[in-house]
C-alpha cells in the first residue's frame, strides 16, 4: 500500500490487506518470480549478531521494474559489517521483510528507516567464558568474542584454589567451557565452532567450512611441540624450557611454517586468510599460535613474508585489535 500510495494511487478503495499467497493463488501465475516468493522452501530468516549500536553495514537499492515483487535489495556490504560477519547474505539478495515488518511495497528511505530502527529492544544473549586467568585454550575464544561480540561478553577468571571445587560442575570436568543464556558447552573446538557460526566467522559454503575445520585440525596438529614447552614452563623447568623452544622453533614447527605460507600463496581468493576472501576462526587459531611461537624466537616468520602480513591482519581486526591492546599475549 505504502508503494501504491508514494507513485499516486491514494484512493482507498483501491487498497486492501491481502495475505500474499492468497493472491497466488487466485491468478494464473505468469512468471517464476511469483512461485519463489511464494515458496516458504526459498525463503530465508537471517539473524545478524551484532553490538549496540553498530551499524549493519548493508546498502540497498529498489528493485526496479524488472522485479515482480517491488521490495529492496542488497546493493552493497562493508566487509567488516555485521551483516557481511554473519556470511549469511550477499549482493543480490531481496529482502522481505525485517522483524516481520514486510518490505514489499515501500518506498525506498522507508525501508531504509526500518533497517536502521530494527531489533531496538531484541537482546543478545548472555555469554559467560570461564578459563584460568591465562591465555591457554581459552584465547582463541576470547578473539573471536572480541571480534564478533566486543565487549559484550563475560570473561571469567578461576582462581587455581578454586578449580577443585568448581570442576565437577563443568560440562566434562574441564575448562573451556562457556555458558549462552545459562546453557553450557564444553570443548574448545566446538567452542571456537559454534561462537564462530554466530559472528560469521565461518567459510561460504559447507566445502568452504570443512576446508576450516581441516584446517584447524592442521593448526592443533602444528601446535603439539608447543605443548612440551608449555609444560616445562608451569613446572618451572628453565633448561626443559629452553630445550623445548629451540626444538619447537628450530624443527617442529619449520614444515608447518612453510605449509602455511604455500596456502597462503595458493589462496585463489587472494592471499589476505586461509581460506575464501574472508577472516574465518582458523585465521585466528593460525595467528595466536604464530604470536607464541615468535615470543620463542623472535625473527621465526622472516623467511615467510605472506605468513608476516596474515598475522598482522588478523591483529587489526575490529574487535581483536582492542583485545590485544588490553590483555596481551
Amino acid at each position: 500500500m505504502g508503494y501504491l500510495k508514494a507513485n499516486g494511487v491514494q484512493d482507498d478503495r483501491y487498497l486492501r490487506h491481502l495475505d500474499y499467497l492468497e493472491v497466488l493463488n487466485s491468478q494464473e501465475m505468469s512468471t517464476n518470480e511469483l512461485d519463489l516468493f511464494a515458496s516458504k522452501e526459498k525463503q530465508v530468516n537471517v539473524v545478524i549478531p551484532k553490538t549496540k549500536g553498530e551499524m549493519l553495514g548493508v546498502v540497498i537499492v529498489e528493485s526496479g521494474w524488472g522485479s515482480m515483487l517491488p521490495t529492496v535489495i542488497i546493493a552493497n556490504l562493508c566487509p567488516t559489517g555485521p551483516a557481511a560477519r554473519c556470511a549469511k547474505l550477499s549482493i543480490g539478495d531481496q529482502l522481505i521483510s525485517i522483524d516481520g515488518i514486510s518490505l514489499v511495497g515501500l518506498p525506498l528511505a522507508h525501508c531504509q528507516t526500518i533497517i536502521k530502527l530494527s531489533s531496538p529492544n531484541k537482546m543478545a544473549p548472555k555469554i559467560t567464558l570461564h578459563y584460568f586467568d591465562a591465555p591457554g585454550r581459552a584465547e582463541p575464544i576470547r578473539w573471536i568474542l572480541a571480534y564478533g561480540a566486543g565487549e559484550d561478553w563475560t570473561d571469567h577468571r578461576i582462581e587455581r584454589a578454586e578449580w577443585p571445587a568448581i570442576k565437577a560442575t563443568t560440562p566434562f570436568g574441564s575448562v573451556p567451557y562457556i555458558e549462552v543464556d545459562g546453557k553450557p558447552l564444553g570443548q574448545s573446538i566446538a567452542i571456537m565452532r559454534y561462537l564462530a557460526k554466530q559472528y560469521g566467522l565461518v567459510g561460504q559454503d559447507a566445502w568452504e567450512n570443512a576446508q576450516v575445520d581441516a584446517m584447524a585440525d592442521y593448526i592443533t596438529d602444528a601446535s603439539a611441540g608447543y605443548s612440551v614447552y608449555t609444560r616445562a614452563r608451569i613446572g618451572n623447568d628453565e633448561a626443559g624450557m629452553k630445550k623445548a623452544a629451540e626444538e619447537y622453533t628450530g624443527t617442529t614447527i619449520k614444515p608447518f611454517l612453510a605449509m602455511f605460507e604455500r596456502i597462503l600463496q595458493d589462496n585463489k581468493s587472494g592471499q589476505d586468510f586461509l581460506i575464501g576472501n574472508k577472516p574465518t576462526w582458523a585465521d585466528i587459531l593460525l595467528t595466536i599460535l604464530m604470536d607464541r611461537a615468535v615470543q620463542l624466537q623472535t625473527d621465526l616468520l622472516q623467511p615467510y613474508p605472506l605468513l608476516q602480513a596474515h598475522t598482522h591482519r588478523i591483529h587489526n581486526l575490529k574487535g581483536i585489535k582492542e583485545w590485544i591492546q588490553k590483555h596481551p599475549m
